[in-house]
């Protein structure tokens, strides 16, 4: 499997036709990038 971040995986998963109905949940403890992990297409950050 192919290794890649948050950000690498919501960006492939909201970029893909296939995908991008599936809601994504962050989890994340960096709160530097909450404009643009919502910009990315995330529904929720907790």
């Amino acid at each position: 499997m192919q290794v890649m971040n948050g950000m690498e995986c919501l960006i492939a998963v909201t970029q893909n036709p296939l995908t991008i109905h599936i809601p994504v949940v962050i989890l994340t403890t960096n709160g530097n990038n909450m404009k643009l992990i919502h910009q990315l297409g995330a529904k929720t950050i907790i």
